[in-house]
């Protein structure tokens, strides 16, 4: 929270602290959150050179962000201000101390330790009032209250779509049906610590996404339980999730996202709770992984599903591949950027809304950094699962949405073919996301799949 109320003026611009606005010759001047938070902090410490790590943890508290996150937010600054980084006139930039704002400014702030409360107001024209006092200090409240009204409305207009993408992400967690989940941590093979998650009991089923997890924040969230799937598969299983190395809340800044080591993820969760043997479920990026695991151990894996398959190196066609071209080089240098994220989610799920797009990118955001969402992305599209999938000898479902964009229904046909006695199903209506994340008819898909598998609880076993 600021430290105070009012504004100041430099050049044609005025930062407007009350507000957390930034105008410019009395025009509002569009500008993301992230750099305006960045603008108006070195603002407010404009006496001091603030360092790069106060700057980080006031801008991002708890989160870890790599430099990229907030070079693009100090550009984005000086952008909006008529600043560039050569010039930095504004935002000056002190090798090895920190960062400065050097413009001059026509300061007319106040402390909020010398606001005065209405009621001293109130009070002070009391003592020295006639009888008309008690009148004005109604029509006073009133005014207030009008303008308190006017103030919410207001918020309520700008912020419409961030409050309700907030509710979105975070309600269901805490004002859903109770789902109580356990978290650990795990270590792999190559010294990497992996948190995992379960709910439920009975049977074991591992779920494997892959990216953009967070199995804290994205608990019961519209991306990975939209249609209370993990609900549903707990009161059937022991369901274990796990956020991938780099993700979530599992280790960050790490360099190998290579198939193997994606692979020993699964192997140390696998290992950390004894799974002798357990149903192995991929969604979307996680399917590579589910299947090298499957084929590496097949005598621990009774069943395998892979929902909405993503299979990015297949020279199909019908898919242009340079759909991908670019993008891990755009994620290292801009993940931070909002559109860059939602141009994301719009490709995952272009049906959403604008509130179920932030809500979704917000989630993107906190669960990862830009070089590991490239690192990821990376490496998957230099994989080539063919050879492996041949190789699967476990009972397989294969899923796939008719109107998935991501996953055409062409792959999710390929993929079937490729792997021995495999079953497939189509769901009508359904895109990636819907698909990926439990659309409300992969309960009965699931389960039953499970059943025939002989992946079941004790209490379904005594049916």
């Amino acid at each position: 929270m600021s430290r105070h109320t009012g504004a100041f003026r430099f050049d044609a611009y005025e930062l407007d602290f009350a507000r957390s606005e930034l105008r410019r010759a009395g025009a509002l001047v569009t500008l993301q959150p992230t750099p305006l938070r960045v603008l108006l902090y070195l603002a407010e410490h404009r006496d001091r050179t603030v360092p790069r790590r106060e700057l980080l943890d006031a801008i991002w508290p708890g989160v870890v962000v790599g430099d990229e996150a907030l070079t693009t937010a100090l550009a984005e600054a000086r952008h909006a201000v008529g600043d560039d980084g050569a010039a930095q006139r504004v935002i000056r930039t002190l090798k090895g101390q920190g960062y400065r704002f050097a413009a001059e400014a026509e300061a007319s702030l106040i402390p909020e330790s010398r606001a005065q409360p209405e009621e001293a107001l109130a009070a002070d024209a009391s003592a020295a009032s006639t009888p008309a006092v008690p009148r004005r200090r109604r029509l006073a409240i009133v005014a207030g209250l009008l303008l308190l009204l006017g103030v919410g409305w207001g918020l309520w207009s700008a912020y419409r779509v961030d409050i309700l993408a907030r509710l979105a992400l975070e309600a269901p967690r805490y004002f859903g049906n109770p789902l109580e989940q356990k978290v650990a941590y795990a270590t792999t093979a190559d010294g990497i610590r992996v948190a995992y998650a379960t709910t439920g009991a009975g049977s074991p089923i591992l779920v494997v996404i892959g990216w953009e997890t967070h199995i804290e924040k994205g608990f019961m969230s519209p991306l990975y339980d939209g249609f209370g799937f993990l609900e549903d598969l707990s009161q059937h299983f022991r369901v274990v999730r796990y956020d991938g190395r780099g993700f979530g809340l599992s280790q960050r800044r790490v360099d190998d996202f290579s198939l193997d080591a994606r692979v020993r993820d699964i192997e140390a969760v696998a290992d950390a709770l004894n799974l002798d043997t357990f149903g192995l479920y991929s969604a979307s990026a996680g399917t590579n992984a589910a299947v090298a695991y499957t084929v590496r151990h097949p005598e621990r894996v009774r069943g395998l599903i892979l929902a909405s398959g993503f299979q990015a190196a297949w020279s199909d066609p019908s898919v242009p591949s340079q759909r991908w071209d670019g993008v891990p080089g755009l994620y290292r240098s801009s993940w931070e950027t909002p559109w860059v994220r939602e141009m994301l989610v719009s490709r995952l799920d272009p049906e959403l809304d604008e509130v179920g797009r932030r809500a979704v990118s917000e989630l993107f955001r906190i669960s990862a950094d830009g070089p590991a969402m490239a690192g990821f992305l990376d490496a998957l599209l230099h994989e080539d699962p063919t050879e492996m999938l041949k190789r699967v000898t476990v009972p397989t479902l294969v899923i796939n949405g008719d109107r998935d964009n991501v996953v055409p229904l062409e792959w999710g046909l390929r993929l079937a073919s490729l792997v021995p006695n495999s079953r497939f199903e189509i769901l009508r209506g359904a895109g990636h996301t819907a698909t990926s994340s439990g659309d409300p008819r992969m309960r009965s898909l699931v389960i039953d799949f499970l059943r025939e598998t002989k992946v079941t609880s004790p209490d379904e076993a005594a049916l």
